[in-house]
């Protein structure tokens, strides 16, 4: 027994990590080394001389095979729970010295280690070929140099067998040859191993009904040669034609975006949380003035003095914080000196996770509404002051009416010598001064008094340059500036001749002290139905049509808005002393000629007035005047007086009866209509006010000529007859007298209509 533990430990040396069995040829254990003592779990004493199936029990059987072989290897299982180990074991018979057989060497080796891994790569390899087979995606090993296949999960990709997939280059065949050059060089680079850093690439490739498919295909290398040239890639093919089309659509999608926001007819800016401008499109770079994108993109909109002065900046500084919309109108003049009314809105914008990133700032321009709006206001404005101005006028006008008769009369009645007369013809010069201011009154309220003839514009200025030039001071130059052969227009002389004066004036005194020029330039405009503009000053579109231009512009100190927007109010004036109606005037006389006036001004730059006539295309029929009685040689006759101003009614009684006239007074049109049904053979002419409380002028001279188609009227008012000539359009009067008057235009007209 014991001579073959010698033979045995011969055979094993002293291996420590192997445990070796010693049997006899009873299979009884003779000896076991300290490894095996351990992977038994007993020592040497307990288990000596018993029978190995003892020991493994569950392995009785093949121990009992192993007798009729010479050797066995298999696996053996032993311990239970976390000491359960794997052995390999290894049976072989054990010779003596003279070749007779004397028992057995059992061999273990723990293989525990070995056997999890391979567990655990053959689950790994399990999940791998599920995933692979049940995967969308095509995936297969390839061979180098040869382009075989090794595996393939697919037993049908785009149409085509696995028998044609494994055929070399199937795939590489059916590339679109758009793509077919870039998908060469990939694989070309892939097969000769240079590294660019590119191991994934899109292509189309054909079904094999015919139709494109898109497809993503990555390369892994997973061996290489011993020269390190790739031997075997795992290939992945991913189709990608729906996602290709999702990605052509969403790049459609912001391609359309683009254009939307780039052709926008506002502004669009975008900014981050710090304020700063990250984008803005072309309108916004327009309103702005900037010169380009780059100017722009990255300005702070929170800390520009420009964006602070004119309440933007706190406006998006809240929206930044709270997250709120705001929107704002305002003026706004940027760093590049571009001033508009703009209308603004912020609205916070977020990324995918709702965080806010950042401003869409929205710019309108509302400039022209703006115009338009303080055009309106102006329009309202002047139209109420004309209407005062108006009003103002035809009340002096009462007045004067009596002062101008009183005192004329009076006059009359004085001898030379009277140490009154004196005073007197004083108070009939301030009554005529009186009488011109109230002319300049109806004039700004556009009603004044026209005599209109066809008047060559170049002409006027040309015969009154010398009056013009020693209107101004020595150190302003007066140039002229006129275009041939402008049309006619229907004026006023006298009226233009006092724009142009005015006008002229204003200048020199904008220039003041310093040289400068004043130049005066006439032209012609197409005022179109597309570009009516609202005029500003001097009321409501013009109609369509060629206009004659007047300018006057000066090199002075120009004005600003605030002073721009009072200037045609009646008595303003910047200078020390004013000239009473001034501007106020030719804004007057321009809209009673129905002309338009604009005025551009700018601080430091001057003042330019342009004013638009409507030009005349023929001349217009003389009107023959109205058949008239002829005078008598006396002063006789009865005069019907209408009026509802008293002074008025005594200034012409005194008047008339001191020309020999019977006058009878009314102070409406009640008491006139009864009086004339009660002296109506005697009253030759009625002299009837057109503005009067209750029954009105017209409204009597209506029941006038129903008692009496032949009655002799002759109306009066304070306003121009064109003004009022509207309200008589269907009566038939004999003449038109305007206040004011004196005694003796009075009693001329009145001896003109009486038999």
């Amino acid at each position: 027994l014991f001579n073959i533990v010698p033979i045995a430990r011969e055979r094993v040396g002293d291996s420590m990590t192997d445990g070796m069995i010693v049997l006899d040829k009873q299979s009884r254990i003779v000896d076991v080394n300290p490894t095996a003592e351990r992977m038994i779990g007993q020592p040497l004493d307990q288990i000596l001389s018993q029978p190995v199936s003892n020991i493994f029990a569950d392995y009785a059987e093949l121990f009992s095979r192993y007798r009729n072989k010479d050797e066995l290897h298999d696996e053996i299982v032993i311990g239970e729970g976390r000491s359960c180990r794997t052995l390999d074991l290894r049976l072989s018979p054990l010779f003596d010295r003279h070749h007779q057989r004397q028992g057995t060497l059992v061999v273990l080796r723990d293989i525990t280690e070995r056997k999890q891994t391979e567990t655990a790569l053959q689950a790994s390899e399990e999940r791998f070929r599920h995933l692979t087979l049940n995967s969308p995606d095509m995936i297969y090993i390839l061979n180098l140099p040869t382009y075989q296949t090794e595996f393939i999960n697919k037993q049908e990709f785009l149409g085509y067998t696995l028998d044609e997939l494994q055929q070399p280059g199937s795939i590489l065949n059916q590339i679109h040859p758009d793509d077919l050059a870039s998908a060469t060089v990939f694989w070309q680079t892939l097969s000769e191993d240079k590294d660019n850093g590119k191991n994934t690439i899109e292509y189309q490739v054909r079904h094999k009904d015919g139709h494109w498919e898109w497809i993503l295909n990555r390369v892994l290398v997973l061996s290489r040669t011993p020269a390190g040239a790739p031997e075997q890639l795992l290939v992945i093919l991913t189709l990608i034609t729906n996602s290709k089309q999702a990605e052509d659509k969403l790049r459609q999608h912001e391609e359309r975006l683009r254009i939307l926001v780039e052709q926008a007819p506002i502004g669009i800016v975008t900014v981050d949380m710090a304020g700063n401008v990250t984008d803005a499109n072309p309108r916004s770079l327009e309103l702005l003035g900037s010169p380009g994108k780059e100017a722009t993109i990255g300005l702070n909109v929170l800390t520009l003095p420009s964006l602070i002065s004119a309440g933007i900046s706190p406006l998006l500084e809240r929206v930044l914080t709270t997250g709120q919309m705001e929107e704002l109108e305002t003026w706004y003049t940027s760093i590049w000196e571009k001033s508009d009314y703009l209308f603004i809105r912020a609205v916070p914008y977020s990324d995918g996770h709702r965080q806010q990133i950042g401003l869409i700032i929205l710019v309108e321009d509302l400039t022209q509404r703006a115009h338009a709006e303080e055009g309106l206001r102006q329009m309202q404005k002047m139209e109420s002051l004309s209407v005062l101005a108006g009003g103002i006028a035809h009340a002096f006008n009462n007045l004067l009416v009596a002062m101008m008769g009183q005192t004329s009369l009076a006059l009359k009645k004085m001898l030379p010598e009277n140490p009154g007369r004196p005073h007197v013809e004083k108070a009939v010069t301030a009554a005529e001064h009186a009488a011109r201011l109230t002319q300049q009154l109806l004039a700004y309220s556009g009603r004044g008094q026209f005599e209109t003839h066809l008047l060559q514009l170049n002409t006027l200025i040309e015969e009154n340059n010398h009056l013009f030039q020693v209107t101004v001071s020595k150190n302003v130059q007066l140039q002229t500036k006129l275009t041939p052969s402008l049309p006619l227009i229907e004026a006023d002389i006298g009226q233009i001749q006092q724009v142009v004066m005015n006008l002229i004036i204003n200048a020199a005194e904008a220039i003041g002290e310093h040289s400068g020029t004043v130049t005066i330039s006439t032209g012609t405009s197409e005022i179109k139905d597309g570009n009516k503009p609202l005029w500003r000053h001097a009321g409501p579109p013009l109609a369509s049509g060629l206009y004659v231009t007047l300018s006057v512009r000066d090199n002075g100190g120009g004005m600003d808005e605030e002073t721009l927007a009072k200037i045609f109010d009646p008595f303003f004036t910047t200078k020390f002393t004013g000239r009473g109606l001034g501007l106020a005037a030719v804004l007057g006389i321009v809209r009673g000629h129905k002309g338009g006036l604009q005025v551009d001004s700018q601080v430091g730059r001057g003042t330019t007035f342009k004013l638009y006539f409507p030009a005349s295309v023929e001349q217009p029929i003389e009107e023959s005047a109205p058949a008239l009685a002829s005078a008598a040689a006396g002063t006789q006759g009865c005069i019907l007086v209408i009026d509802d101003e008293e002074s008025v009614r005594e200034a012409v009684s005194d008047i008339l009866i001191g020309e020999g006239l019977e006058v009878i007074t009314a102070a409406n049109g009640e008491e006139g209509l009864a009086l004339y049904v009660e002296h109506q053979a005697e009253i030759q002419l009625v002299l009837l006010d057109l503005s009067m409380p209750g029954l009105s002028g017209a409204e009597t001279a209506v029941k006038l000529q129903q008692m009496n188609p032949d009655v002799l009227i002759l109306l009066s008012s304070g306003y121009h007859q064109s003004e009022v000539a509207h309200k008589f359009t269907n009566l038939k009067v004999a003449g038109f007298l305007q206040k004011p008057y004196d005694a003796t235009r009075l009693v001329k007209t009145i001896q003109r209509y009486l038999k």
